[in-house]
């Protein structure tokens, strides 16, 4: 339990800490997002992309709905009625909310073992899809961009004994439902022998193998559901021809100074960003019909560092370098990735 307690209170110092909304029953809205918690229903609503989500939780297959509301700090905090000696609230099921603008955290507290599904409402003309490594997304179909949208972030459990406790959205039919099992404790016996077995083959690999035990989960239980809105993409450079896609990416330094290069397809062509004029500038073309630049990286095989293409679908290696001699003087500029080498002399002014 004390490990618990302090699990509880580093989390309330991490939330109180990003946490600038001081949150109500009703609507508290910020710049970007619009939060509404009522009577044990909750709505996450991002306006400006015309994105919502409303949630209802299911204990149990009981929709849940808070005997109790209180406030906690910024925090606003639902509970079910439950009581000792009819007197001491002990409820078997904490809900709290924070919320700082963007983040709405939900915090769950668990007394025993309970099954847990939320009853999702999406906005018209939107979609729920899955994202990285667990999440869940709602994007808008009109949009066709996945990069904006409402994500549902995978949460994580803790038990009273601080283990850590896998947590996995399963999602049917507007239903996220939570599924959980073990609480996972670190075996150090067990990595150490299989580490050392693997040194004694693999004397050059350092990464560690982790091995862990599963028990019976310890309650109560925390559970941390997140929504945020991710729209953190911004465009800092245009398409510069259609069917022009950005299918890779490196950086490189051609003597000028460090810059991104993409390779692109269906036109094979190598593109530079040039960050003063937040564009992209072609600095190669296409080598051969259907040759598309699929994968960029850099090596120096004893000339000079220079970027490496793999096309598809015809499997060529291409390359392409700049080398600078004799600064401040007349100089020589090789290129190689266009349909042949290319030599062009310049003076150089500065």
């Amino acid at each position: 339990m004390k490990k618990l307690l302090i699990i509880l209170c580093i989390l309330s110092l991490c939330i109180g800490v990003a946490s600038a909304v001081d949150l109500k029953e009703g609507i508290t809205a910020s710049s970007g997002t619009e939060v509404n918690l009522t009577s044990g229903d909750v709505s996450f609503s991002a306006n400006l992309e015309k994105l919502s989500v409303s949630t209802s939780t299911v204990i149990n297959d009981t929709k849940f709905v808070p005997a109790q509301t209180k406030k906690d700090g910024e925090s606003l905090v639902w509970t079910t009625g439950e009581k000792d000696w009819f007197v001491f609230d002990n409820p078997n099921v904490t809900i709290s909310y924070d919320y700082n603008g963007t983040f709405l955290k939900e915090t769950i507290v668990l007394k025993e073992y309970m099954e847990l599904k939320f009853q999702l409402k999406i906005a018209n003309d939107s979609i729920m899809i899955p994202w990285n490594e667990g999440e869940w997304k709602i994007v808008s179909t009109l949009a066709k961009d996945t990069t904006k949208g409402i994500v549902i972030s995978k949460p994580f459990g803790v038990d009273a004994n601080g283990n850590y406790v896998d947590i996995n959205y399963t999602y049917s039919n507007g239903t996220l439902a939570l599924v959980y099992d073990k609480a996972r404790v670190y075996n150090d016996t067990l990595t150490k022998e299989i580490n050392e077995t693997i040194l004694s083959i693999f004397p050059e690999d350092t990464e560690l193998v982790k091995q862990y035990d599963y028990v019976d989960i310890k309650y109560p239980l925390i559970i941390d559901p997140t929504y945020h809105l991710d729209n953190s993409w911004s465009q800092v450079a245009a398409q510069t021809a259609s069917q022009t896609y950005i299918y890779s990416l490196t950086q490189y330094d051609d003597g000028t100074g460090n810059a991104i290069y993409g390779g692109t397809g269906q036109n094979g062509l190598l593109l530079k960003y040039n960050k003063t004029l937040g564009a992209w500038s072609q600095v190669a073309a296409q080598t051969a019909s259907q040759t598309y630049i699929l994968s960029l990286t850099q090596y120096d095989d004893g000339t000079g560092n220079a970027i490496y293409g793999g096309a598809y679908p015809n499997g060529l290696l291409l390359k392409y370098n700049t080398y600078t001699i004799k600064p401040n003087t007349t100089f020589i500029t090789n290129t190689t990735g266009g349909a042949a080498p290319l030599t062009v002399q310049f003076n150089e002014t500065s």
